[in-house]
């Protein structure tokens, strides 16, 4: 699958694999929803306990690859 946001052809498969690679994440789920004019990228997360959203920063981490 792949979602077209902006123009950009994003593949969920890597959105997941840099947010399962994000300390306190144990799996996430990427999908694309209509936004009327195209799609958005959107995530759903499972997270360690105790670890709050704020705490699930992907920009502020290194990336993976």
């Amino acid at each position: 699958m792949i979602v077209l946001a902006d123009g950009l052809n994003v593949f969920p498969d890597d959105v997941e694999r840099v947010l399962d690679a994000v300390p306190g994440v144990r799996e996430s789920a990427v999908v694309g929803l209509s936004d009327g004019s195209g799609e958005r990228v959107h995530a759903v997360l499972v997270v360690d306990p105790g670890v709050e959203l704020d705490d699930v920063n992907p920009a502020s981490q290194r990336r993976a690859g």
